[in-house]
């Protein structure tokens, strides 16, 4: 019985990657627009960005969340492979 539960949270986790991966653009745009509007409103901290660098966040952030949800999916299958292989 321990078995299932464990391999439900593993494959959970691993469609959260899947999701992560799959959405990773659409996230990134709307941090970057979120993080703008913080700009906007303070630009004594940090200015807004100019078009050139916010293209560079939206690409880095992608890649930020891409690689985070590889990681996941990765962590869940050698979870997955364990909670089946053992005994």
């Amino acid at each position: 019985m321990a078995k299932i539960f464990l391999a439900c949270e593993w494959s959970c986790l691993a469609v959260v990657g899947v999701v992560l991966l799959d959405n990773a653009q659409d996230l990134s745009k709307r941090y970057n627009l979120w993080t703008s509007s913080l700009r906007r409103r303070s630009p004594q901290i940090n200015p807004p960005p100019n078009p050139k660098m916010r293209e560079t966040n939206t690409r880095i952030m992608t890649w930020t969340i891409r690689s985070f949800a590889l990681l996941l999916i990765l962590m869940a299958g050698f979870a997955l492979f364990d909670v089946v292989r053992s005994d």
